[in-house]
């Protein structure tokens, strides 16, 4: 069974681990910089766990503005395609609105991205700048699937 839940300290070194499979460290090359974030923002890490392992990740950034973001969206390849990254951009995007009040929600994505179809399917519409938005009934609309 697949729970979801807060990034906890004691997971960071794993949830670095995931993101590095996806070439995803950027922001995280060191570890007291996570740490400062989900002390700050402990609602905007989510992890998808089986088992007690990350099987899944995605970060929030939504600090009082109406624009918030999805960011470092990973799922473990043998895990793919079962809905999991739907659910975590979902949790996400519920957090984001109910909480800090962001009406537009975007995600940058590498042309090229397979997940760019579940983004599409979800209702992000591209900008044509290799970013996707969700606003308006379509933010509504994925919000009450």
């Amino acid at each position: 069974m697949i729970k979801y839940s807060n990034l906890k300290k004691e997971e960071i070194d794993e949830f670095r681990e995931v993101l590095g499979k996806f070439d995803m460290l950027h922001d995280f090359n060191e570890k007291k910089v996570i740490e400062k974030y989900i002390a700050k923002y402990p609602d905007l890490v989510i992890v998808a766990k089986e088992d007690k392992k990350i099987i899944g990740t995605i970060l929030g950034q939504g600090s009082g503005s109406i624009l918030g973001s999805l960011w470092s969206i990973a799922v473990l390849e043998d895990y793919r395609g079962k809905g999991i990254g739907r659910i975590l951009m979902k949790k996400m995007t519920e957090r984001l609105v109910k909480k800090y009040k962001c009406l537009w929600v975007y995600l940058m994505v590498r042309d090229g991205n397979p997940a760019i179809n579940l983004y599409k399917n979800i209702g992000f519409i591209s900008d044509k700048m290799y970013s996707y938005g969700i606003w308006d009934e379509n933010l509504e609309n994925f919000l009450k699937s």
